[in-house]
C-alpha cells in the first residue's frame, strides 16, 4: 500500500459494507522499513463509549478504526484527510467522532436512499452515526395512530359491554 512516491488511493469496507473508510492518495506518511499499511474497521456497541451528546441519540454501530504500519504495528500517521461513511438503521443526520472530552461533529453529508453518512476526518479512531433524540422510538403519527387504535378498542369494549 505504501509506494516509493506516496501511499495510493484505496478504499477499506466492512464485509457487511455498514462502514467503509477512503483514503486519498497520499493520505498515509512513509515511514522507513515500511513497504505496506493494515487498515481494522471493527463494531462497537456506542452505548459502552461514554455519554451520547445533549439532543442526540446514536443511530446504528459505532466503528473503530485503525490503520497501522504492517511491519512496526506502529499507528500510521495520516497526511491529508480521509472519508468515513457509516450506514445507519434509521433517522441519523451527523457523523461522529471520539475525542477525549466527547463527540466531534463532523461536516456531515447525508444520503437518505442508501441510509448513510459520510465526512472528513483528519484522524482516525471511533466513529458513529447519529440522529435528533425526538426520532427515539415511533415517529409522532404513529404514536397518534396507536393510541386512536386503543381508544377505539376501548369505546367498543363499553359498548359491547352495555348491549349484552
Amino acid at each position: 500500500m505504501l509506494g516509493p512516491q506516496a501511499s495510493p488511493a484505496a478504499e477499506v469496507a466492512t464485509e457487511d459494507d455498514q462502514a467503509l473508510v477512503t483514503f486519498p492518495a497520499g493520505a498515509l506518511a512513509q515511514r522507513p522499513g515500511e513497504s505496506s499499511v493494515k487498515v481494522r474497521l471493527t463494531p462497537l456497541d456506542p452505548l459502552a463509549l461514554g455519554t451520547v451528546p445533549a439532543g442526540r441519540r446514536f443511530d446504528g454501530n459505532a466503528y473503530r478504526i485503525e490503520a497501522t504500519y504492517a511491519a512496526s504495528a506502529a499507528p500510521a500517521v495520516l497526511t491529508a484527510s480521509v472519508t468515513v461513511v457509516l450506514r445507519y438503521p434509521a433517522h441519523a443526520t451527523l457523523l461522529l467522532r471520539a475525542q477525549d472530552a466527547g463527540w466531534q461533529a463532523l461536516h456531515t453529508t447525508r444520503f437518505d436512499g442508501s441510509q448513510q453518512v459520510l465526512g472528513p476526518s483528519n484522524d482516525l479512531g471511533v466513529f458513529v452515526a447519529a440522529s435528533p433524540s425526538a426520532h427515539r422510538g415511533s415517529p409522532p403519527a404513529a404514536r397518534r395512530y396507536f393510541a386512536g387504535g386503543f381508544l377505539l378498542a376501548a369505546i367498543l369494549s363499553v359498548l359491547a359491554a352495555r348491549w349484552r
